[in-house]
C-alpha cells in the first residue's frame, strides 16, 4: 500500500462534486466510497480553508499545533466538518505546568469527534484530558515485522532482550536481573531514551548487561529478538499511552515468549495465555517471572506458539488501514 504523506496532496477520485476527506497518514491511504480523499503531509490552515466540500479531517498522531488549527477552524470560524484522530499520544501531567497544559489541550481536543486508539483502557485519557469513552474506538495494532518472518530463523537463545523506548522502565528490569546473572541485551539509543521518556540508570548495569545504541536497521533489530530466549517489555508505572505494544507484537510474531508490564498496553488486549504479565515497578515480581520463564522450556514454547498465533491473526497494515477507513466512513455519514 502506497505511502502518500511525503507527497503533495493527491486525489483518489476525480469527481469534484464529491464530499472530501483530508487525511494526514504516513502508513497508507484512506479510501471511502463516495468521497474524495486528499492526502497531505501536514494539516495546514490554508489547505483546510480552501478545500470545498470538506466533510472529515483525519490525522494519524497529529501535533498539538495541528489540533489547535482544527480547534480554531471549527470553533472560532464555525467550519462544519468532523475530525477523527488515530493513535493520539498523551502523557500524564506530572507538575502544575503540565496540568495547565493538559487542561488547555483538553479544550482543544473537544473538537475531535472520534478517537481511534490502539489501546482499550482509556481511563487515563478521560481523567486528564476529558476524552469520554463514547468518543473512542479501538483499532487493533499489528506486528511491524511481518515482512521479515520468512527471512528469520528464531532460536531459543541464551540472553534476555529488552527494546523500545516509550516509557520504558529499564531500571526495574536491571534490578530484577542483577542477582540472576542472566545475559541481558538492552536496545536503546540515547536520542530515543530522551525523546520517549525511557528510564535507564547506567550504574545499575552489571557485567552481564549489554546496551546496544545503534541498531537502526529493522532486520538486525528483529534478528536480535529472534535469537533471544525471552523478551521483556518493562513499562513505567502510571503510563497513559499504549507503550510497548509494537515491540511485544513483533516478538510474538517471531514466536518469542514475552514478559510485559500490566497496564494500558495490555488491559483488554492480551492476558496470561499470551504473555507473562507483571505489576508495574515491582522488582521482585519481575525477577520471579524472568527466572521462572528462563527455566521453563515448556512454558516458553507454549507462550511462543500462542503469542505468534495471536500476532499473526491481527494481519498487517492493510487490515489496520481498512479498519480506520471503516470508522471514517461511519463518521462521514454523521451530520456535524
Amino acid at each position: 500500500m502506497a505511502t502518500t504523506s511525503e507527497h503533495p496532496a493527491t486525489e483518489r477520485a476525480a469527481d469534484p462534486m464529491l464530499p472530501v476527506i483530508v487525511a494526514k497518514i504516513h502508513f497508507g491511504t484512506i479510501a471511502v466510497n463516495g468521497y474524495r480523499s486528499l492526502h497531505v503531509g501536514t494539516l495546514s490552515a490554508g489547505r483546510l480553508l480552501s478545500t470545498r466540500g470538506l466533510r472529515v479531517v483525519f490525522a494519524a498522531n497529529p501535533t498539538t499545533a495541528e489540533l489547535a488549527r482544527l480547534f480554531c477552524l471549527k470553533v472560532l470560524l464555525r467550519r462544519k466538518f468532523r475530525v477523527a484522530v488515530f493513535d493520539l499520544i498523551l502523557r500524564r501531567p506530572a507538575n502544575p505546568r503540565e496540568r495547565l497544559l493538559a487542561w488547555l489541550k483538553a479544550i482543544i481536543l473537544k473538537t475531535v469527534d472520534m478517537f481511534l486508539l490502539i489501546h482499550k483502557d482509556t481511563r487515563g485519557y478521560q481523567r486528564y484530558f476529558g476524552i469520554a469513552a463514547q468518543r473512542c474506538r479501538y483499532i487493533p495494532f499489528k506486528a511491524n515485522n511481518l515482512r521479515f518472518i520468512d527471512r528469520l530463523s528464531p532460536t531459543d537463545g541464551d540472553y534476555i532482550v529488552s527494546c523500545g523506548a516509550s516509557h520504558r522502565d529499564f531500571d526495574t528490569l536491571l534490578q530484577a536481573v542483577a542477582p540472576l546473572g542472566y545475559s541481558t541485551v538492552i536496545v536503546l539509543s540515547e536520542h530515543a531514551a530522551r525523546a520517549h521518556n525511557a528510564r535507564l540508570d547506567a550504574s545499575l548495569m552489571g557485567p552481564h548487561v549489554r546496551r546496544l545504541h545503534d541498531v537502526d536497521d529493522p532486520l538486525r533489530f528483529n534478528e536480535i529478538i529472534a535469537r533471544a530466549r525471552l523478551v521483556v517489555v518493562p513499562i513505567l508505572p502510571d503510563t497513559l499511552q499504549p507503550a510497548g505494544i509494537s515491540v511485544y507484537l513483533e516478538a510474538m510474531a517471531l514466536g518469542k515468549p514475552v514478559i510485559v508490564t500490566r497496564g494500558t498496553s495490555t488491559e483488554g488486549i492480551i492476558d496470561e495465555r499470551l504473555a507473562v504479565l507483571v505489576p508495574p515497578g515491582d522488582v521482585a515480581a519481575l525477577r520471579s517471572a524472568i527466572r521462572d520463564l528462563w527455566q521453563d522450556d515448556h512454558r516458553r514454547r507454549e507462550l511462543g506458539r500462542a503469542g505468534q498465533a495471536f500476532a499473526l491473526s491481527l494481519g498487517g497494515n492493510e487490515r489496520m488501514v481498512a479498519d480506520i477507513a471503516r470508522h471514517i466512513a461511519m463518521l462521514c455519514e454523521e451530520r456535524p
